[in-house]
């Protein structure tokens, strides 16, 4: 069996999965500003997902492998899905932030489907594998926002791109719960038997490893500036453009491209 035919499970949940996230993603910024947000609370919107992640993703991947991959991608795209939920029905700004820090604690979809791939890859066939997810990830970022854009010129109210989101997000749990088959095996879960302190302070350890650390400052810059990017766009293209979400969701489909490109060409 090839490689693509061994990971393609792993590839469709990662697609369904961003999917759902890249529909949202372009229309935070109204979200917020339907209720009048200021600046500030504007940012805390776009910094409650990565800000909730920092603590969600070490302590659902040390559970994966515990407990091993399945159970966890469970979880993680079920709180996904009634995150979406709590959004399509929020009221208010603090419904919404809880939302995204919800999604955030408990929704480690991606990092889990990295860590599934590479318990199907050895060194020669990981950097493949993962450029094959990353091509999921792309296709995501293309066609995530521009189902956002098609639900804007159908409908006004930003709660019809939640449910969107949200539907997708069930999608991913059915293909979990029939299509997936387990990758980590039994010998080799719970051969760390880290507590949830040890698993937070992991990182720090890992800067002073030479070979890593490069590597993870690399990363790090990587991440803030693309997440900025995408967080602040919107916000940009509203206020000095006067354009809405549709515009921004025509940048988010140009940017899938690129990605889409990059990996599957490049890497």
């Amino acid at each position: 069996m090839s490689l693509f035919q061994r990971a393609l499970p792993v590839i469709a949940l990662t697609f369904v999965d961003v999917l759902g996230l890249t529909i949202i993603l372009p229309l935070l910024h109204l979200y917020a500003l339907q209720y009048s947000a200021t600046p500030a609370q504007i940012g805390l919107v776009a910094a409650a997902f990565p800000l909730a992640q920092l603590i969600g993703v070490p302590v659902m991947g040390a559970l994966s492998d515990r407990y091993g991959r399945k159970p966890l991608l469970l979880i993680s795209q079920v709180t996904t899905c009634l995150s979406f939920i709590m959004l399509a029905l929020a009221g208010s700004l603090e419904m919404i932030i809880l939302s995204r820090i919800f999604d955030g604690l408990f929704g480690a979809n991606l990092a889990t489907a990295q860590a599934a791939i590479t318990d199907l890859t050895d060194e020669s066939t990981r950097a493949r594998g993962l450029g094959l997810t990353g091509a999921a990830f792309g296709f995501g970022f293309l066609i995530g926002p521009a189902i956002s854009l098609a639900a804007l010129e159908v409908s006004p109210s930003l709660a019809l791109p939640a449910w969107i989101a949200a539907a997708y997000s069930f999608m991913s749990i059915l293909l979990t719960l029939f299509a997936f088959k387990e990758t980590l095996s039994p010998e080799k879960r719970g051969a760390s038997q880290r507590g949830i302190g040890a698993v937070l302070f992991a990182s720090m350890r890992m800067i002073r490893r030479p070979g890593v650390n490069v590597l993870l400052v690399l990363m790090f810059a990587q991440q803030f500036v693309f997440f900025a990017f995408e967080s602040l766009l919107g916000l940009f293209i509203l206020s000095r453009l006067g354009l809405l979400g549709q515009s921004s969701a025509l940048v988010f489909i140009y940017v899938g491209a690129i990605l889409i490109y990059g990996q599957v060409r490049l890497i």
